[in-house]
């Protein structure tokens, strides 16, 4: 009776199907077991599958019930990754000397050690300039935080125009997203960098680096013009006629960077016909300040003292020292032009005891800007160019 009993659990044919299904898994288990991606700053573990390692970092699935989700975790991110994948384990090791370099400088921009971390992503950026992937973003934006820091402002707009192109190319941040950010989220304009320059060698520097500055991506590339544009009258060099210059393009005029920085520099100029409509441009900061509402002032009070009208021309005065008056705190690099463009105004409107106490006012309020040791660049500039 019993071996009759065996026999019939041997030979129910559901019973052998669901013990093949056991042996097939047990024995397939050492092959299919989930990989695993350890974070920094985490001690456990993310398990999943690693679908791909590459210069972005390492895309990791995690899958739950019937979902599954991938996740890009950049180099910075990176501290171990376990898989039997064939080649990502050996694509890991060429990366892990690059997550811990990067892990470090961004840790430190993050604490605000700028200095400890810029001579990191240097190198790095020279490396990465160029690439379209989340890990060049975070190469970038680290940079151009650590330059801005110690206020080497043309050293910080290569930077910026890569961040800009990245950001544009639809990649999403992936660190420092705990810091102030660094160019304004609606527009991608760096408020620290108007295109407003001295003769200095830095500019020089600039310049000769944005001349060797290929992008293929036309609103990036417009910018990159505006800002070289802007080194050149700083230095007194020749510049394209402006009514070629600023013609507006559908390819790069829908960009509000490209728009932006436009207007502002074109009030420098004294561009006439005004290529781009100030007051639309930024009519928005002037109803809600925002951190770009200093170039929005700046613009429109260059604009309107230049005009025949005198009612106009004090209201541009006006707009010019309202950014020193609520803005000098914060954005001191504006704030400095606008004294100065304020106080040559006055100086054309025959005031010149007031054009002088605005002058001192910029080297007993800004000691330190620009403007103080090359006073006379702007006006060298705009000089020679009429020549």
């Amino acid at each position: 009776m019993r071996l009759t009993r065996l026999r019939s659990h041997r030979d129910d044919p559901r019973r052998c199907s669901a013990l093949f299904g056991l042996l097939i898994l047990t024995l397939a288990a050492p092959w299919c077991r989930a990989d695993r991606l350890f974070p920094r700053g985490s001690q456990n573990p993310v398990e999943g599958r690693a679908v791909q390692v590459d210069d972005a970092g390492v895309l990791f699935r995690v899958t739950r019930a019937s979902d599954s989700i991938d996740t890009l975790y950049t180099w910075d991110r990176v501290r171990l990754l376990e898989t039997d994948r064939e080649g990502f384990a050996e694509r890991f090791a060429e990366y892990r000397d690059l997550s811990e370099n990067l892990w470090r400088a961004r840790s430190r921009v993050e604490r605000q050690d700028y200095a400890a971390a810029e001579p990191i992503l240097d190198p790095l950026f020279s490396e990465m300039r160029g690439r379209t992937d989340a890990t060049a973003l975070v190469v970038a934006e680290g940079l151009l935080r650590c330059r801005l820091a110690r206020s080497a402002r043309a050293a910080a707009v290569i930077p910026w125009l890569e961040m800009h192109r990245l950001l544009n190319s639809g990649i999403k941040p992936a660190a420092y997203l705990d810091m102030t950010p660094i160019v304004d989220p609606s527009s991608g304009v760096c408020p620290q960098l108007p295109p407003l320059w001295t003769r200095t060698v830095g500019v020089e520097q600039l310049l000769s680096d944005l001349d060797h500055y290929v992008v293929d991506a036309p609103a990036t590339e417009r910018l990159a013009s505006l800002y070289a544009r802007g080194a050149r009258l700083a230095l007194g060099v020749r510049v394209q006629d402006a009514a070629l210059f600023y013609h507006l393009d559908d390819e790069w005029r829908r960009d509000p960077a490209a728009l932006m920085v436009t207007a502002v520099l074109a009030a420098v100029e004294k561009v006439k016909p005004f290529p781009v409509e100030v007051d639309r441009t930024f009519a928005r900061l002037y109803r809600e300040t925002g951190p770009l509402t200093p170039w929005a002032y700046f613009a429109r009070g260059l604009a309107r003292v230049v005009v025949s009208d005198v009612d106009t021309q004090r209201g541009g005065l006006v707009d010019l020292l309202t950014v020193p008056a609520l803005f000098g705190g914060q954005q001191s690099y504006v704030a400095g032009f606008a004294l100065d463009a304020a106080a040559d105004a006055l100086e054309g409107l025959g005031r010149s005891e007031d054009a002088a106490s605005l002058r001192a006012e910029l080297k007993l309020d800004y000691p330190t800007h620009p403007l103080n040791d090359a006073a006379a660049a702007p006006r060298i500039a705009a000089t020679e160019k009429k020549q």
